[in-house]
């Protein structure tokens, strides 16, 4: 008896601790969003006022302006790659689902200014504790060649 209820407290603190953990990458990311550039996906363009939020189920982006709206939403347990690119003085971040089934996979793309790895490890950590396998990738690709322009 007394076995079973140490490994029932055991197993308690390990998902009390990755709740914990969810709750506060979460919080972290959502806090982050001010640093966030020109967010786009394959249904949001980069020239329209959008909006990206984190929950504990997925990351939406979604806009709605002059009438018309359109969204996109990526569940966490979808992700299988996350590209940042170090190279820029803001880098680059791209979310792919990597579902070659469909002629265009989801995916979201967006500069930020601040600490590419740190977001990047943080995105990989919710999708991972949602129970992907997401896969971080870094390439040396430039925000011009991405956008167009240094925006």
């Amino acid at each position: 008896m007394k076995y079973l209820f140490t490994i029932c407290l055991i197993l308690t603190s390990v998902f009390a601790a990755n709740a914990q953990s969810s709750a506060k990458t979460l919080k972290w990311l959502n806090n982050e969003r001010e640093n966030i550039i020109k967010p786009c996906s394959n249904q949001v363009p980069d020239y329209v006022k959008s909006t990206i939020i984190f929950t504990e189920e997925y990351i939406k982006l979604y806009y709605n302006e002059d009438g018309e709206s359109d969204e996109t939403i990526i569940y966490w347990k979808q992700i299988k790659e996350i590209v940042q690119n170090k190279g820029d003085h803001r880098g680059t971040i791209r979310i792919d689902i990597g579902d070659t089934r469909t002629f265009a996979p989801t995916y979201m793309l967006f500069l930020y200014k601040g600490s590419v790895t740190d977001f990047t490890k943080r995105l990989a950590r919710m999708a991972n504790l949602n129970g992907a396998n997401a896969v971080i990738q870094t390439t040396s690709y430039t925000a011009e060649s991405l956008f167009g322009s240094k925006g």
